[in-house]
């Protein structure tokens, strides 16, 4: 929707909350253009080592999609299981393999497959002893890029310590 001054307004991930069942829920507030990412202005570099880099933005899409390429180190860092409830998320492995975990299950992708996850299922992700490049794609557009711009201008947090032990979603069964 437009605002008196005619810029357009989108929906950002502001916050994530725990919902009852232990699920992270994506809170969203309403922010400006201002967020989305300019040319040059296209790369996140996570404080593990992950890097997204926007391929298709927002702006370039007219919102139908964002489409991000990620490379992740080796056992990175992954988001707790969480919802979008408007959007549907698309994982593709470039190179290496990914465990994705949709609507209750497990499943190892390997270059050149793919997994959808429909909008309002829980999902998460978690790299394991190698790398992986990922083509992540949101549909629509909606929050998930100026998510990544406002990442892009705080500071970064501290590394996990190597001792500190990975909660037990993220690890691989036998580990």
């Amino acid at each position: 929707m437009d605002d008196d001054r005619g810029r357009c307004r989108r929906e950002a991930a502001t916050d994530w909350n725990a919902g009852g069942d232990g699920v992270a829920i994506l809170a969203l507030a309403v922010v400006d253009d201002s967020l989305v990412a300019e040319e040059g202005d296209r790369t996140l570099a996570w404080p593990d080592g992950s890097v997204y880099r926007i391929t298709r933005s927002a702006a370039e899409t007219g919102g139908e999609l964002l489409e991000m390429e990620w490379d992740l180190p080796a056992h990175g860092w992954a988001p707790q299981p969480h919802v979008h409830p408007r959007l549907t998320e698309e994982y593709e492995v470039i190179e290496g393999s990914l465990d994705v975990f949709v609507g209750g299950e497990w499943r190892e992708l390997t270059a050149g497959e793919a997994a959808s996850v429909p909008a309002g299922t829980i999902h998460t992700f978690r790299v394991g002893a190698a790398p992986v490049r990922v083509r992540n794609v949101h549909r629509p557009a909606l929050d998930f890029e100026p998510y990544v711009n406002v990442h892009r201008s705080q500071p970064a947090p501290p590394r996990r310590p190597a001792w500190l032990p990975r909660t037990p979603l993220h690890r691989r069964p036998g580990t």
